[in-house]
């Protein structure tokens, strides 16, 4: 299709735009396979900036640029170029999950002895 053409080019475009200027620890992160945060961005129609990252992806072998959708706990990147999904779960979320886990519980085991 003529149009999902033009629009890889254009993320590629904007990848190359991207990795311009980003520093060697940052090329490293994303060569080795990591993401890497790459700054803010606004784009047309958005209320506000997003965090955007740089990655690879393993599904059409290119590196794209996307910001996280939806909630921390199922947080994931859209490849630019494939819109294969990554998951992009922070790190802290299990630790966030446990600690609510034992507050909870703690509450409950309070409440039931009295």
């Amino acid at each position: 299709m003529p149009g999902s053409e033009a629009r890889v080019i254009a993320a590629q475009l904007d990848v190359q735009r991207a990795f311009h200027g980003l520093s060697l620890f940052k090329t490293f992160l994303i060569r080795s396979g990591r993401k890497a945060y790459i700054g803010h961005e606004t784009r047309e129609g958005w209320t506000g900036a997003l965090p955007f990252y740089l990655f690879w992806c393993d599904a059409c072998e290119r590196y794209a640029k996307d910001y996280p959708h939806s909630f921390p706990e199922k947080r994931y990147l859209s490849c630019s170029n494939c819109s294969a999904y990554h998951r992009f779960v922070p790190w802290w979320i299990p630790l966030w999950k446990l600690w609510h886990l034992l507050r909870i519980s703690i509450k409950y085991s309070s409440w039931k002895r009295t």
